[in-house]
C-alpha cells in the first residue's frame, strides 16, 4: 500500500469509527486526521554552527570565547566573516534525521541573531537550498517567536531548550537534539520512525 493510500485508509477509518484515536503521531481534529509538521532548527541540528564558529574565532571552545570576550564581540566577528551561515557544513547524521521525517510535512524553523538579520536570513535560505533543495520551506524569526509557528501535534527538533515550555504549551512536541541517536529515539517514541 502506498503512503498516500495508507493516509487515505487512516482518514477513511477515522471517519467510520470516530471513537478510535489516530495512530501516533497523527492528530484528529473534527474527525480529520492531520500529520504534524516536523520543524528542524538549523544551527546545531542540520548545520554545524560550532565548527564554523571555531574556524572563524580561532578557538575550540566558542562558548568560553563568548564568555571571555562578550556576546557583542562574538557576533561582530561572525558577522564579519562573509557567508558564515551559508557556508556551514552539514551536521554529521543530519541526513538520518531528515530521512526519519520522510512522509511528514517539514520545514526549517531557524532563529536570527539580533544583528545582521536580513543577511543571515538570506544566507540560511541559501544553505537550505544548497543542502536540502529549493523545495524546502524555511522560516526565519527571532528565537522567542518560534512557538508562534506551532500547531497542536507539531514537532520541533532544536538543540536549545529555550522554547520547550512555550512550544509544548501550544500543544506541540519538543525534541531536544543532543545527538542523532537520542533524537531518533525521541522521534520514534512520538511515532516518527526512520
Amino acid at each position: 500500500m502506498s503512503e498516500a493510500a495508507g493516509d487515505g485508509y487512516v482518514k477513511w477509518l477515522m471517519a467510520q469509527t470516530p471513537q478510535l484515536k489516530a495512530p501516533a503521531p497523527y492528530l484528529v481534529v473534527d474527525n480529520t486526521v492531520h500529520k504534524p509538521t516536523i520543524y528542524f532548527d538549523l544551527d546545531g541540528v542540520l548545520a554545524d554552527f560550532d565548527k564554523a564558529a571555531e574556524r572563524v574565532l580561532g578557538t575550540s571552545n566558542i562558548y568560553r570565547f563568548e564568555f571571555v570576550h562578550g556576546q557583542e564581540e562574538f557576533w561582530r566577528l561572525l558577522n564579519r566573516s562573509r557567508g558564515f551561515f551559508r557556508d556551514m557544513e552539514m551536521m554529521p547524521g543530519a541526513d538520518h534525521l531528515l530521512r526519519a521525517a520522510d512522509g511528514f510535512p517539514t520545514a526549517v524553523l531557524t532563529a536570527l541573531p539580533k544583528t545582521n538579520g536580513e543577511s543571515v536570513a538570506d544566507q540560511k535560505r541559501r544553505w537550505v537550498e544548497q543542502h536540502l533543495g529549493p523545495h524546502y520551506h524555511v522560516i526565519t524569526c527571532l528565537t522567542h517567536e518560534k512557538p508562534n509557528y506551532c500547531k497542536p501535534g507539531d514537532i520541533l527538533i532544536d538543540d536549545r531548550a529555550v522554547n520547550k515550555r512555550r512550544w509544548e504549551a501550544k500543544g506541540g512536541k519538543f525534541v531536544l537534539h543532543e545527538n542523532v541517536g537520542n533524537t531518533l529515539a525521541q522521534l520514534e517514541s512520538l511515532g516518527v520512525k526512520a
